[in-house]
């Protein structure tokens, strides 16, 4: 009897749900290819349902990198297939690869199958092959590859290669989409970036420019915030911050800014901070940390601007003029073609700030600009009037160098008996007693201050307790040596005893005398005759403790000449050493010398300068004084907020002063000028401008 064959037969169900799940995946696939993901994530998601779609073991996304050659984008149990255990294998199913690079319709290549020579194409692995090219319909892109279990029929096989196909071809549209956006996204930033550069060179001023670099560069960056800064000098200025017409520069944000932007410019490199300064110089990273904390700042890039070099020029010009500061306030991740925009801006933003910067820089460039917006003053109907104006800024300017006017040199100083002397401490203590007060009049040698000193009175306490008991040891070693029957050895010693006594006795006495000494120095008298001028001395000087040296108090006479002491500021001691110099010798400054009391004759120099004062008490009166040449100090001191200043003594009329403002106070606020000659009225008013111009200007030139 003959067998028949028998067939299997298939369940008509399963086979309709084995389509359904497939075109299930298939439209997965064709949604994914329209939707706007990156290309990592679609990757993953495409080759892990091509791989469920086809039910295979596994499978790989090959794409072509700058070089031209193959590079793993993505895989799933590429472990299973033991490429990774042989560099020949990997070497012959890298060539395969590329071989079915350039296929239009994809490849199936059996297991184990290909060239057996060494530099031969190969599929080194247990599994059947199956290979699509993925192209954007421009380039080719890369390849899917599928390791699918063998032993399917060859229409099963031809199965699996039109599936991936297929789903190659809507992978294809996702990268034709990305691509197109890609253009187009391009060409929105280069209309972008053409109005950026428009922009940014409209304005030849560095703060207007500064604010268009903040404000447009934020936009084209796509950031939450830019700054910008100018070096200017030695410092770093903080010009400009996106989204604010004015800010604090004195604010801890502006001030902390500047100093980062300072750390990181010193290197003259870039900067990226994500939040991990490990790897940063420690005053960069400080300077970093503190900024952060203030400013809640996720992510900044500091990026130094340079001027741009002139290629006809040797020497190439590296100088830093500014620094733009770039900020994320929510995310420190860096978006897609963020650093290549920051860049861009950066390059432009540097030619620009550089052309402002020259242009602000050049010589009396205020001038220029104010001439280029008069020509209404040129037109034909105001022409007269622009003319009379001239011709009246001539006349002033001409008067200016030409008339001449009294140059006179201003100074403070205070009226001050000649005859004054101030009081000092002479030992240390605490002052017991104060006999005086304010304005009291005394004569030489009054007793004015007594201190105390508890350790003076205990030494001297202890002192006369010693020379009472040495005494006391004296006179018993005088009674043993006058006592009859003492042996002759015995009267030796207690002579020698004797004679030591009396030597450290002596000694006591001198201690006692240089204590009493010490003690007087607690009793402080008068030096001079003449009235105390010192304020509430009573309250100011009652138990406080004083050191040798301390001033205590002034005291001054009033009944003797008086005189006035100018501070006058040093930088101007030039003009009046120039004065001194060419009125030598003047009789008119002999006869007013002769006047005050000076003995010109007899000093031999008629070198002095007049000298007009007014008092603080009496601002409507003016006086007349002279100062001599060698009644000026030769050595200038500091005097606190006014700088340094030179004493100037002026010789005054006392009798003429106290007629006509009474009886004088010693130590009142005066205000004098000095007359230095004659001097064009423009030098007269503006000198101080000029020394300014000549010592901070022209010097550095």
């Amino acid at each position: 009897m003959t067998q028949q064959p028998t067939t299997q037969s298939v369940d008509p169900q399963v086979v309709e749900d084995a389509k359904r799940q497939i075109r299930a995946v298939v439209q997965e696939i064709a949604q994914l290819s329209k939707s706007d993901i990156s290309p990592s994530e679609f990757h993953a998601a495409f080759l892990d349902r091509v791989v469920q779609g086809l039910a295979a073991v596994g499978g790989a996304i090959w794409s072509v990198n700058n070089q031209g050659s193959l590079e793993l984008q993505f895989q799933i149990n590429i472990r299973e297939t033991g490429l990774a255990q042989s560099r020949e294998n990997q070497d012959k199913h890298g060539r395969l690869l590329r071989q079915s690079l350039n296929t239009e319709d994809g490849t199936l290549v059996a297991p184990q199958s290909g060239s057996a020579e060494a530099d031969g194409a190969a599929n080194p692995t247990p599994y059947l092959l199956v290979l699509a090219p993925l192209n954007d319909g421009a380039e080719h892109l890369g390849l899917v590859e599928i390791f699918q279990r063998s032993g399917a029929t060859p229409a099963t096989q031809r199965g699996y290669l039109r599936f991936l196909t297929q789903t190659t071809q809507l992978a294809g549209d996702y990268f034709k989409n990305r691509r197109l956006r890609h253009l187009t996204d391009r060409q929105m930033v280069w209309t972008q970036l053409e109005n950026f550069t428009r922009t940014i060179h409209r304005s030849l001023n560095p703060r207007e420019t500064a604010y268009t670099i903040a404000n447009e560069g934020r936009r084209l960056i796509e950031c939450d915030r830019v700054s910008v800064a100018i070096h200017r000098g030695r410092k770093w200025v903080v010009e400009a911050v996106s989204g604010q017409d004015t800010f604090d520069r004195r604010s801890n944000t502006i001030y902390l800014m500047t100093r980062m932007i300072s750390a990181v410019a010193a290197t003259g490199e870039p900067l990226t901070y994500t939040g991990d300064t490990s790897d940063l110089p420690p005053q960069i990273e400080d300077a970093i940390h503190e900024y952060v904390d203030e400013s809640q700042t996720k992510a900044l890039s500091v990026i130094p601007l340079r001027r741009p070099s002139d290629e006809e020029d040797e020497e190439v010009d590296d100088e830093v003029i500014g620094a733009l500061v770039v900020e994320q306030m929510d995310d420190s991740t860096a978006a897609d073609g963020l650093n290549q925009r920051i860049e861009v801006v950066a390059a432009h933003s540097a030619t620009a700030l550089a052309n402002s910067l020259e242009v602000q820089n050049m010589f009396l460039m205020p001038v220029w600009r104010a001439l280029g917006k008069t020509r209404v003053l040129t037109s034909a109907r105001n022409l007269p009037k622009t003319i009379s104006v001239g011709l009246a800024i001539l006349v002033a300017v001409l008067a200016l160098v030409f008339v001449p006017a009294d140059f006179d040199l201003e100074g403070k100083g205070m009226l001050t008996p000649i005859t004054k002397r101030e009081v000092y401490a002479d030992a240390s203590g605490t002052v017991m007693k104060v006999h005086v007060r304010h304005k009291s009049f005394v004569t030489p040698g009054q007793l004015l201050v007594e201190l105390d000193s508890p350790e003076r009175l205990r030494q001297m306490r202890e002192n006369q307790g010693q020379i009472d008991s040495k005494l006391a040891e004296i006179y018993a070693l005088e009674r043993q040596i006058r006592q009859q029957g003492t042996p002759r050895n015995e009267q030796l010693e207690y002579q020698g005893q004797l004679q030591q006594a009396r030597t450290l006795y002596a000694s006591l006495l001198d201690q006692r005398a240089l204590l009493e000494q010490q003690l007087d120095k607690l009793k402080i008298y008068s030096p001079i005759g003449g009235q105390v001028v010192s304020w509430k001395i009573q309250d100011r000087l009652m138990g406080r403790p004083v050191q040798p040296g301390d001033v205590l108090m002034k005291i001054a006479n009033p009944e003797g000449d008086w005189e006035l002491e100018v501070e006058m500021p040093e930088n101007r001691m030039g003009h009046i050493a120039d004065a001194l110099d060419s009125i030598g010798g003047d009789p008119e400054n002999a006869a007013a010398l002769a006047g005050l009391g000076g003995d010109s004759a007899a000093d031999g120099d008629n070198r002095a300068l007049r000298v007009e004062y007014v008092l603080a008490s009496h601002p409507s009166q003016t006086h007349k004084g002279v100062v001599r040449a060698e009644d000026i100090e030769a050595v200038a001191e500091a005097q606190g907020e006014e700088g340094s200043t030179v004493t100037m003594r002026v010789q005054i009329d006392k009798q003429k002063l106290e007629q006509s403002v009474g009886r004088l106070v010693p130590d009142i606020t005066v205000t004098a000028r000095v007359n230095c000659g004659r001097r064009s009225i423009g030098y007269v008013w503006f000198h101080d401008l000029i020394a300014f111009v000549q010592s901070k200007v022209l010097f550095r030139l």
